[in-house]
């Protein structure tokens, strides 16, 4: 992503944001899949199954996106902070 320039620096923040959001996205899910209760019927919504997908794949541009443009430790400090509260 440093060597990259213009466009191609947005789509590397794209598929980094994908695939650590989709991958934090995805542990949790399936996890929730495995999630049983006696006596209780566990369904999911897609619109909310959505949001959920989007939020950490936006969390996780930001922080990108955060480390890439300052470049410093403080920068990446927070960067790794708001993507593990995310």
């Amino acid at each position: 992503m440093r060597a990259a320039r213009g466009g191609a620096v947005k789509a590397w923040l794209a598929g980094a944001a994908v695939a650590m959001g989709g991958g934090v996205w995805s542990m949790h899910f399936v996890a929730m899949l495995a999630f049983r209760l006696p006596g209780v019927d566990i369904t999911f919504d897609l619109p909310v199954t959505l949001f959920s997908l989007a939020l950490p794949i936006a969390v996780t541009a930001f922080g990108f996106f955060v480390a890439h443009r300052y470049r410093t430790n403080l920068a990446l400090a927070g960067s790794g902070a708001v993507m593990g509260l995310g």
